[in-house]
């Protein structure tokens, strides 16, 4: 569990890294390759001592990750640089499953480690969202409305990245968390505090101007206000209206914000990454030129390297993995994605909308859903920002099966 917890304070803070010669990896990553390879070797010592822990082994998904392997291992063959692709697939393409959702769901067990670990990555998300402000007042810019929240280096550390839609990401996995968590808390005042940094978080994502960051949040609201309040639509509508009403000023700004020339500019690169990744897929579309050949086919681009400088990964999950993985790639990572999507939804289901597994499940859902969602115009594709939140979702599941009717006890948890 020390593991977990580590993993669940330092997840998002992927620029945060180890440097050690040949040795370059997140924090997170490392903490995570310690902790996947002591889980090895424990069970292989069970296998010989005593196989029956080895019959308490959760592996979720386990045909699709196969079919992911072998589909992503094909694609190597079609890479001009076998040695780098392969090093790709072993790292992220076969990693980020194995660490952050099947080893998280073999060792999170107990609903009250699932409190703790959900605790964490609230808080953590509300530290990223005053680093955020905090970016917001040194933002260069001729006027207050001219600045957004973006992150800053800090004793020339930029640990989450130097990106808006960074914060964003962070916000779309917390704010769903951060509801959980304001209508389990023992106390009013515990209710009220985490309810201020929910309040915060919102406004950090809207003032991101991120438009993915709007939009995953718009799609979360959606799937609360659906599944969780359904018999009260009337009533959500109501509510619905005067939110769009006071956020229309917002929306305004948006508009304005997004004729900006750094906008202008951003959205003149997506296009040419689009090109690139289309005219990749369309070389390979079957199995893609090869795991990790984006970048260095971008960086063989005159015309991009002279209009935009250092390249950037692609901006898109179907573009990334289609010009990398083809068509088969595709198929198999947005299965591995929907599983996870169905699972959470089907263990919701077989709630009672008033039970506290129905609150947790329907906020993992929203979870998921946004941060899956987000990665359409993004890059945190393989990377534990996205997935070490998925492999908590993925435990909830595991253990609602297995202890039907459990309430999670407040005093034991906090």
């Amino acid at each position: 569990m020390v593991s977990l917890y580590i993993m669940a304070a330092s997840y998002p803070f992927i620029d945060l890294q180890i440097v050690a010669d040949a040795l370059n990896a997140p924090l997170v990553d490392v903490v995570a390759v310690i902790a996947f390879t002591a889980w090895v070797l424990r069970l292989v010592w069970f296998a010989v001592v005593d196989r029956r822990e080895l019959k308490q082994l959760v592996f979720p998904g386990w045909p699709l990750l196969v079919v992911w392997l072998v589909a992503t291992g094909f694609s190597i063959f079609n890479s001009w640089d076998i040695a780098m692709s392969f090093k790709y697939w072993l790292r992220p393409l076969a990693f980020f499953y194995l660490v952050y959702v099947v080893y998280v769901v073999n060792v999170l067990r107990r609903p009250v480690d699932l409190w703790r670990l959900l605790f964490i990555v609230y808080a953590v998300g509300v530290v990223a969202a005053i680093y955020g402000l905090y970016g917001f007042a040194l933002h260069p810019g001729p006027s207050i409305i001219d600045k957004r929240v973006i992150p800053v280096a800090l004793w020339g550390i930029s640990p989450l990245g130097g990106n808006q839609n960074i914060i964003a990401d962070i916000m779309v996995t917390t704010i769903p968390i951060g509801f959980f968590l304001m209508l389990h808390m023992k106390k009013i005042s515990q209710q009220k505090l985490v309810f201020g940094g929910l309040v915060l978080m919102i406004i950090v994502n809207l003032a991101t101007f991120s438009r993915s960051g709007w939009l995953a949040l718009l799609l979360e609201l959606l799937i609360l206000v659906a599944l969780q309040y359904r018999h009260h639509l009337k009533q959500a509508a109501r509510y619905s209206v005067a939110v769009l009403v006071m956020a229309l000023p917002v929306t305004a700004y948006m508009l304005y914000f997004s004729l900006q020339a750094p906008v202008q500019s951003s959205n003149e690169n997506r296009l040419i990454l689009n090109d690139v990744a289309l005219e990749m897929f369309q070389e390979y579309p079957l199995f893609g030129q090869g795991p990790g050949t984006f970048i260095p086919t971008l960086e063989r681009n005159r015309v991009y390297i002279e209009e935009f400088g250092a390249p950037l990964d692609s901006h898109g999950i179907i573009q990334k993995v289609g010009s990398e993985l083809g068509v088969v790639g595709l198929v198999a990572y947005f299965s591995m994605s929907l599983f996870v999507l169905w699972k959470v939804f089907s263990a919701y289901r077989k709630q009672s909308l008033d039970s506290d597994w129905a609150y947790l499940l329907v906020s993992l859902l929203m979870m998921v859903a946004g941060t899956l969602f987000f990665q359409l115009f993004q890059t945190s594709y393989y990377v534990a920002k996205l997935w070490f939140p998925i492999g908590l979702a993925v435990s909830a599941v595991a253990m609602v099966s297995k202890q039907q009717g459990y309430s999670f006890d407040k005093r034991e948890k906090l």
